[in-house]
């Protein structure tokens, strides 16, 4: 069977199988799955913008790697990993490791159904992030170090520092150290939304005039401009979705209140939202800087599904989740650079 297919079948038969096992028995599955995960995605030699790390990789080798990281516009961290590496294919199992290390280790300590949040994060992560934009993937982990020692500032700011080596746009995660702990009233929410939603229509402007007086910012506004994203056009799924889980928490919050820091990632999540909102005229810009944020819909859910366990509505939100992860895999496979990045399947181990 297709490793692509089969991958989200077994993880989501780990889930069932884990309601008859112990905790101990669980956590020797998790760590099993996750040794899969980095056989698969460390050592591989296809994906999303392969081609493109590989040629990046022996133009950061040379000793003008800083200088060539400036001409590319490619984060100095990355280019010198590149540049100590003795392969790509080491670069990519190093940073593949700290990646499922970091992101792994986080959803099995938030998350009451730590099977059921990878079977979603194969929807979300997998193909455009871990085994496509690791750079960002790499900062995604040390943005959740980083919120996991949150109230200690000095650590908060050296992993967010981590991150902003590898992808730049983890600078944006300093903004959690304002974000509140607790809910809000909704109608504040509510308010948030609607200044966002005008503010759309006005922040391409104020962008647009601080990238003319960067070239980095501009340079990066024309890749993002370029990039073959869906155009945003009104309200989409992805909007509809983040509102809809929002509201759903939000409704339940009482319940999610029994799991430790659930308030804090809803605003986070809901974070994601905004910013997905406000940043819309850039499609690529919208996805990629909301992604931090929009980690936290794994978790969320899956914790809801655990709190909800004697309530008719959990086996409808399961099923719709499930559902959806479904339908975003498959929309995965069927964007046209699918089968080019990923079949046949490459892996170094087994050449």
């Amino acid at each position: 069977m297709d490793i692509y297919i089969l991958l989200p079948i077994i993880i989501l038969c780990f889930h069932f199988l884990s309601f008859l096992q112990n905790k101990k028995s669980s956590t020797v599955c998790y760590i099993i799955l996750s040794i899969i995960f980095v056989l698969i995605a460390g050592f591989r030699e296809c994906g999303f913008d392969y081609d493109a790390y590989e040629s990046l990789f022996y133009i950061f080798k040379q000793q003008d790697w800083f200088a060539q990281s400036l001409v590319y516009s490619t984060e100095v961290g990355y280019a010198f990993a590149s540049h100590i590496s003795p392969s790509l294919e080491f670069l990519i199992m190093i940073t593949t490791l700290i990646i499922i290390y970091t992101q792994f280790k986080f959803i099995f300590q938030q998350s009451k159904f730590p099977f059921l949040a990878l079977f979603f994060y194969m929807g979300l992560f997998f193909y455009s992030s871990l085994m496509g934009q690791y750079r960002q993937a790499f900062a995604l982990g040390m943005i959740l170090l980083a919120i996991t020692n949150i109230e200690n500032k000095k650590k908060f700011l050296i992993y967010i520092f981590l991150g902003f080596l590898f992808h730049y746009t983890a600078i944006i995660a300093l903004i959690l150290l304002y974000i509140p702990k607790k809910l809000l009233p909704l109608k504040k929410y509510i308010l948030i939304l609607i200044l966002s939603f005008a503010f759309s229509f006005i922040f391409p402007l104020i962008f647009k005039s601080f990238a003319s007086f960067s070239s980095y910012l501009s340079h990066k506004a024309e890749v993002y401009e370029n990039a073959e994203y869906e155009l945003i056009a009104g309200i989409n799924s992805v909007m509809i979705i983040r509102v809809f889980l929002f509201l759903l928490c939000y409704y339940y919050r009482e319940k999610l209140k029994l799991i430790n820091n659930m308030d804090f990632y809803l605003n986070i999540y809901f974070l994601s939202l905004i910013i997905y909102l406000v940043f819309s005229f850039i499609p690529a810009l919208a996805s990629r800087g909301s992604a931090y944020f929009s980690f936290f819909e794994i978790i969320l859910v899956s914790n809801l599904i655990f709190v909800l366990k004697k309530s008719p509505i959990r086996i409808l939100i399961l099923l719709i989740f499930i559902w959806l992860s479904v339908a975003r895999q498959m929309k995965v496979f069927q964007e046209k650079d699918f089968h080019s990045s990923f079949y046949p399947y490459k892996n170094w181990l087994i050449k």
